[in-house]
Protein backbone atom coordinates (compact mmCIF):
# COMPACT_ATOMS: atom_id res chain seq x y z
CA UNK A 1 0.00 0.00 0.00
CA UNK A 2 0.96 3.55 -0.89
CA UNK A 3 1.87 6.03 1.80
CA UNK A 4 -0.82 8.13 0.99
CA UNK A 5 -3.21 5.33 1.32
CA UNK A 6 -1.73 4.48 4.39
CA UNK A 7 -2.31 8.68 5.22
CA UNK A 8 -5.91 8.24 4.21
CA UNK A 9 -6.44 5.47 6.42
CA UNK A 10 -4.95 6.97 9.50
CA UNK A 11 -7.39 10.17 9.04
CA UNK A 12 -9.94 8.13 8.33
CA UNK A 13 -9.38 6.37 11.48
CA UNK A 14 -9.06 8.99 13.68
CA UNK A 15 -12.87 10.59 13.40
CA UNK A 16 -13.26 12.93 15.53
CA UNK A 17 -11.41 16.57 15.49
CA UNK A 18 -8.09 14.94 15.27
CA UNK A 19 -8.93 12.90 11.63
CA UNK A 20 -10.15 16.79 10.44
CA UNK A 21 -7.03 18.50 12.16
CA UNK A 22 -4.56 15.99 10.41
CA UNK A 23 -6.26 16.17 7.17
CA UNK A 24 -6.01 20.13 7.22
CA UNK A 25 -2.43 20.13 7.84
CA UNK A 26 -2.36 17.47 5.21
CA UNK A 27 -3.58 19.87 2.84
CA UNK A 28 -1.53 22.96 3.55
CA UNK A 29 1.56 20.82 3.49
CA UNK A 30 0.88 19.71 -0.14
CA UNK A 31 -0.70 23.39 -1.01
CA UNK A 32 2.06 24.71 0.37
CA UNK A 33 4.97 22.69 -2.28
CA UNK A 34 3.09 20.14 -4.59
CA UNK A 35 6.63 17.96 -4.67
CA UNK A 36 7.20 17.62 -1.43
CA UNK A 37 6.75 13.64 -1.12
CA UNK A 38 4.27 11.70 1.39
CA UNK A 39 5.81 8.98 3.24
CA UNK A 40 4.41 6.29 5.92
CA UNK A 41 7.74 5.91 8.82
CA UNK A 42 7.04 4.91 12.75
CA UNK A 43 2.86 4.32 11.79
CA UNK A 44 3.00 8.12 11.01
CA UNK A 45 2.47 10.21 7.89
CA UNK A 46 5.88 12.29 6.89
CA UNK A 47 6.58 14.74 4.87
CA UNK A 48 10.24 15.02 3.01
CA UNK A 49 11.90 17.18 0.24
CA UNK A 50 15.63 16.43 0.21
CA UNK A 51 15.41 14.84 3.55
CA UNK A 52 12.50 14.23 6.25
CA UNK A 53 10.92 17.87 6.71
CA UNK A 54 8.01 16.84 8.74
CA UNK A 55 5.42 14.28 10.71
CA UNK A 56 2.43 14.37 12.19
CA UNK A 57 0.84 12.32 15.53
CA UNK A 58 -2.26 11.98 16.64
CA UNK A 59 -2.28 11.27 20.33
CA UNK A 60 -5.20 10.43 22.97
CA UNK A 61 -5.59 14.43 23.87
CA UNK A 62 -3.72 16.54 20.79
CA UNK A 63 -2.34 16.01 17.81
CA UNK A 64 1.53 17.08 17.46
CA UNK A 65 3.63 17.95 14.28
CA UNK A 66 7.30 17.57 14.44
CA UNK A 67 9.51 19.41 12.72
CA UNK A 68 12.80 17.82 11.82
CA UNK A 69 14.78 20.31 11.96
CA UNK A 70 12.92 22.54 14.15
CA UNK A 71 15.98 23.38 16.22
CA UNK A 72 17.25 25.35 13.15
CA UNK A 73 14.40 27.44 12.76
CA UNK A 74 12.94 28.04 15.99
CA UNK A 75 13.66 31.23 16.13
CA UNK A 76 12.18 32.17 12.89
CA UNK A 77 8.45 30.99 14.30
CA UNK A 78 5.89 31.87 17.36
CA UNK A 79 4.26 28.07 16.06
CA UNK A 80 6.50 26.02 18.33
CA UNK A 81 4.62 25.17 21.32
CA UNK A 82 5.97 22.15 22.66
CA UNK A 83 8.88 21.74 24.98
CA UNK A 84 11.58 20.05 23.73
CA UNK A 85 14.21 17.40 24.71
CA UNK A 86 15.71 17.22 21.72
CA UNK A 87 18.85 18.95 20.22
CA UNK A 88 16.96 19.08 16.55
CA UNK A 89 13.31 18.45 16.70
CA UNK A 90 10.40 21.02 17.41
CA UNK A 91 6.81 20.47 17.64
CA UNK A 92 3.72 22.61 17.49
CA UNK A 93 0.73 20.80 19.33
CA UNK A 94 -3.02 21.31 18.90
CA UNK A 95 -5.71 20.46 21.45
CA UNK A 96 -9.13 20.33 20.75
CA UNK A 97 -10.52 23.75 19.76
CA UNK A 98 -7.62 25.20 18.71
CA UNK A 99 -7.32 26.81 14.96
CA UNK A 100 -4.60 26.25 12.58
CA UNK A 101 -2.70 29.60 11.89
CA UNK A 102 -2.80 28.83 7.86
CA UNK A 103 0.06 31.48 6.52
CA UNK A 104 1.90 30.60 9.48
CA UNK A 105 2.11 27.24 9.06
CA UNK A 106 2.59 27.72 5.86
CA UNK A 107 5.38 30.09 5.67
CA UNK A 108 7.35 27.60 8.23
CA UNK A 109 6.70 24.57 5.81
CA UNK A 110 8.64 26.32 3.28
CA UNK A 111 11.16 27.75 6.21
CA UNK A 112 11.65 24.08 6.57
CA UNK A 113 12.23 22.85 3.31
CA UNK A 114 14.78 25.59 2.61
CA UNK A 115 16.70 24.60 5.29
CA UNK A 116 16.65 20.74 3.96
CA UNK A 117 17.79 22.51 0.53
CA UNK A 118 20.77 24.17 2.76
CA UNK A 119 22.92 20.61 2.88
Amino acid sequence: MEASQKIAEYIQKNQDWKGELIHQVRELILQTDSTIEEEWKWNSPVWSKNGMVCSISAFKKHVSLTFFKGSEIEKETILFNSPSDSKNTRSIIWKEGDEIKNEQLKELIKIAILKNNEK
